[in-house]
C-alpha cells in the first residue's frame, strides 16, 4: 500500500467528517438548525416498500417500464451500418479515456433514444429562463394549477422543436466520413436519410415521456427522474468495468475501488443527510394549527453548477475564435491545472445560485398564498422567510461547489486517473442520491396514505411546487378535509418550477369536489 493511498484513505474521510463538523458548528451558532423532511426512518421505509403489496405490483411496473426502455436502447437508427459502426467504437474503445465510456452509451451505440430526455430537460430550462424576460411566462410559473398546464403545453411544444433540431444536426454528423476515420456508418445519406432520422428520434423522445407517465401512475418515483437516474446508473456500471479491467491490466492498484467505494459511500450519506433536511419556517393557520414551510438547499439543482462552467469555457471558445496564439496558450494553461480552474468555479457557482433563485423562488408568492389560504408567519414575521432562503441558498452554494471539487481533490491527492473519478461526479453522486430521496419521500406518502384508513383518495390538485402544496393542503386540512401531498419530484436534476415536478394533492373521494372548490374560491 503507497503512501499516498495511506494519507488519502485516513485523511480524506477524517477531512471530511472535521469539515462537516465546522459547518454544523456554523450554521447552528447562526441559527441555522436543518429539520429532517423525512418522518421515518430509511430502514424502515425500505422494510414498508417490500412488505406492502400495492408497492410491489409499482416495483414491478417501475422495473417493467425501465428494462422496456433498456431493450429499446439498443434500437439502432434506420439506416446505420452496424459493422461500420461497431469497428469504429471498437477502435476508440481499445484506445481507452473518457472515450471508453462514450462508446458504451447510447451515442455510441447511435440508437433511438440516442438523445434520451435532454430535449425535454432543455426545454424546461428554456422557459424557465424566458420567464424572467416575458411577463406571461413569469405569471403562469406563479400562477397554480392553470399555470402549470400553460407551462407544462409549452414545454412539451418545445421539446419537439428541440427534438427535431438536434436529430437533424445528429443526422448530419452521421453521414460525415470525415468524423468516422473516413468509414461511412450510413449506407444511403442525403435528405432521405435525413427526414427518417428526424422524425425516428422525435418519436423515441415522445416515447420515453409516454413511459415517464406510466411510471408516475402506477410505478415509483418521478419517471423522468428515475428514466434519467438509470442513464446515470448505467454510467456507474460502465467506470466500475472500466475500474476492474484496468486492474487486470496492472494500470491501477487493486486497493484503488475500495478508496473509491469509501469516499463514494461517506459522500452518498452526506449528500443523503443534506437533500433530507430543510430549513423550516413555523407558520399558523386561522384556528391556530401550527405547520412549518419547508425551504430545500436543492431549491435551485444543479443549474448554478452548469451556468459556471458555461461562464468559464467562454473564454476558451472566444480565444479560439479570435486566433490569438498568446491568449489561446494563456487560457489553456489555465485550464490545464485543473484544480486552480475547479477552485475558480466556486465564484460563480454562488453567484449564480442566487440569480437562479430569483427566477424560482418568489416571496411575494409565498406571502400572497399565505393571505388567501388564512395563514401567517405567527410572532417570527415575515422577515423570518427572507432570512431563512439567504441562508439556504449558501448551503445550496457549498455544496455543489463540493460536489464539483471532490472529484479533482481525489485525482490531486490520490493521483487516482480522471475515468475513475467520474463515480464522485456532481452529475452522479448528487443526482442519484436526488432521485433516491424522492422515492423514500413518496413511499412515506403511500405509507401515510395507507395508515389513513381511507380506502379511496382523488387527486383534487397538482401544485408547482412543494409550498403550494403544503399551504393548500393544511388549508384543506384546516377545514376539516384531510389531505395529503403526493411529492414527485426531481431533486438536484432540476430546480423547481418545472414542469418535472408535480405535487399532488390528494383527499377521500368523496370530498374531492368539496376541496376544489375550497381552493379555487380562494384563487
Amino acid at each position: 500500500m503507497s503512501e499516498s493511498y495511506l494519507i488519502g484513505l485516513i485523511g480524506m474521510p477524517l477531512g471530511a467528517l472535521l469539515g462537516w463538523k465546522i459547518i454544523k458548528w456554523v450554521f447552528t451558532k447562526y441559527s441555522f438548525p436543518l429539520a429532517p423532511t423525512l418522518k421515518y426512518p430509511l430502514k424502515d421505509n425500505l422494510i414498508w416498500l417490500f412488505k406492502d403489496k400495492e408497492m410491489r405490483k409499482r416495483l414491478i411496473v417501475t422495473g417493467a417500464a425501465l428494462m422496456f426502455v433498456l431493450a429499446a436502447s439498443y434500437i439502432p437508427l434506420p439506416g446505420i451500418n452496424i459493422s461500420a459502426l461497431r469497428e469504429f467504437f471498437h477502435r476508440i474503445t481499445r484506445s481507452g479515456g473518457v472515450s471508453a465510456i462514450v462508446s458504451s452509451e447510447q451515442m455510441g451505440r447511435v440508437t433511438i433514444f440516442v438523445l434520451g430526455l435532454m430535449p425535454f430537460l432543455s426545454a424546461c430550462i428554456l422557459l424557465q429562463i424566458a420567464s424572467v424576460f416575458i411577463p406571461s411566462l413569469r405569471k403562469a410559473s406563479f400562477g397554480g394549477e392553470s399555470g402549470r398546464a400553460i407551462i407544462s403545453k409549452y414545454t412539451y411544444i418545445i421539446t419537439i422543436i428541440v427534438s427535431m433540431i438536434q436529430s437533424y444536426f445528429i443526422a448530419s454528423w452521421l453521414e460525415s466520413p470525415a468524423r468516422f476515420e473516413g468509414m461511412r456508418l450510413v449506407t444511403m445519406p442525403g435528405l432521405e436519410f435525413r427526414l427518417i432520422t428526424m422524425i425516428t428520434i422525435t418519436a423515441a423522445v415522445a416515447l420515453l415521456l409516454f413511459i415517464a407517465d406510466i411510471i408516475m401512475r402506477f410505478g415509483i418515483g418521478n419517471g423522468v427522474a428515475v428514466i434519467a437516474a438509470s442513464y446515470l446508473f448505467g454510467h456507474s456500471l460502465t467506470v466500475i468495468h472500466r475500474m476492474f479491467t484496468m486492474i487486470s491490466n496492472k494500470e491501477i492498484s487493486s486497493f484503488t475501488p475500495f478508496l473509491i467505494a469509501a469516499i463514494f459511500v461517506f459522500s452518498v450519506c452526506l449528500v443523503y443527510f443534506l437533500t433530507n433536511r430543510a430549513k423550516t419556517v413555523e407558520i399558523q393557520s386561522e384556528s391556530g394549527h401550527k405547520t412549518y414551510l419547508p425551504l430545500r438547499i436543492s431549491i435551485v439543482g444543479r443549474e448554478p453548477f452548469v451556468w459556471a462552467e458555461s461562464l468559464l469555457l467562454f473564454p476558451l471558445t472566444l480565444a479560439s475564435l479570435t486566433g490569438f496564439t498568446s491568449i489561446q496558450n494563456f487560457v489553456n494553461h489555465i485550464f490545464k491545472q485543473m484544480f486552480f480552474y475547479k477552485l475558480l468555479v466556486a465564484i460563480p457557482i454562488f453567484i449564480f445560485t442566487y440569480l437562479y433563485a430569483l427566477i424560482v423562488f418568489n416571496r411575494k408568492y409565498i406571502n400572497k398564498l399565505m393571505e388567501k389560504y388564512g395563514h401567517s408567519y405567527g410572532s417570527v414575521g415575515e422577515q423570518c422567510l427572507k432570512d431563512a432562503a439567504s441562508k439556504v441558498l449558501i448551503l445550496t452554494g457549498a455544496v455543489l461547489f463540493c460536489a464539483n471539487i471532490l472529484p479533482s481533490l481525489t485525482m490531486r491527492f490520490l493521483n487516482m486517473p480522471y475515468l475513475l473519478t467520474a463515480l464522485l461526479s456532481s452529475g452522479i453522486l448528487l443526482v442519484l442520491v436526488g432521485v433516491f430521496s424522492d422515492i423514500i419521500s413518496q413511499i412515506e406518502f403511500f405509507r401515510a396514505k395507507g395508515e389513513s384508513g381511507i380506502k379511496e383518495w382523488s387527486i383534487c390538485y397538482i401544485a408547482f411546487d412543494e409550498i403550494e402544496a403544503k399551504i393548500k393542503s393544511e388549508y384543506l386540512t384546516d377545514k376539516g378535509i384531510l389531505a395529503l401531498v403526493e411529492p414527485l419530484r426531481f431533486t438536484w436534476g432540476m430546480p423547481i418550477r418545472t414542469a418535472v415536478d408535480q405535487y399532488r394533492v390528494y383527499v377521500p373521494v368523496e370530498k374531492k369536489e368539496e376541496a376544489r372548490s375550497l381552493i379555487f374560491e380562494n384563487s
